[in-house]
């Protein structure tokens, strides 16, 4: 599966939109602070119809384009049909596959920026754990009860929100770098875009 259907048609699959039965809506505020949005009954009907109790191995082609919350509410979908709700996408492997060093994905950040902001969100509340634990069990209830989607005051990182989910996807993954272009045999080609990616004049 993919972000856009020319991603997802590069490996015979189908987008992310399609699969959580998400329409076109206004974006209010910025992806990462939304908790946790209730996942389409269509969405789990829909998934439950593909038998993929048989499934081995998800795709996720273009990930780069693809943001946290988004990867969060996926694996919560997966979960939820294959009844393992602690398991990232219910147990499946899951192969993520893309380049980083792009622009982020129309409105939202990079997955890898919220990763590094929850770190950085973590570092800097690690000193301050006197009613820390109290505001955090309010969130979650607050973020648990309601059926829409609900925007947090100060912490985008709540425990429960998708966001957060999809950083810890990240976080637990094992990461390959590919150092050589199969797609491409132009040197000359390859040499700008290594030029580009290291902030050095073409």
């Amino acid at each position: 599966m993919a972000s856009n259907n020319l991603n997802a048609a590069d490996i015979n699959g189908s987008t992310i939109a399609s699969l959580l039965k998400q329409r076109i809506q206004k974006r209010q505020k910025d992806e990462s602070q939304i908790v946790q949005q209730k996942i389409s009954p269509a969405a789990v009907i829909g998934l439950e119809k593909q038998n993929v109790q048989d499934l081995r191995l998800i795709i996720i082609n273009e990930v780069s384009n693809v943001t946290a919350s988004k990867l969060g509410k996926l694996s919560r979908l997966f979960s939820e049909v294959l009844q393992s709700p602690d398991q990232f996408f219910g147990g499946i492997l899951v192969l993520l596959v893309g380049d980083f060093n792009q622009k982020e994905p129309v409105g939202g950040i990079l997955a890898t920026t919220s990763l590094i902001k929850k770190v950085k969100n973590e570092i800097g509340h690690s000193k301050d754990t006197t009613n820390s634990e109290h505001r955090m069990k309010k969130k979650q209830k607050l973020s648990i009860e309601t059926t829409t989607p609900s925007l947090l005051d100060a912490n985008c990182h709540n425990v429960v929100s998708d966001n957060n989910l999809g950083c810890n996807i990240l976080a637990a993954s094992r990461w390959f770098e590919l150092t050589e272009a199969e797609r491409s045999k132009d040197t000359n080609h390859n040499n700008n875009i290594d030029s580009f990616y290291n902030g050095n004049p073409i």
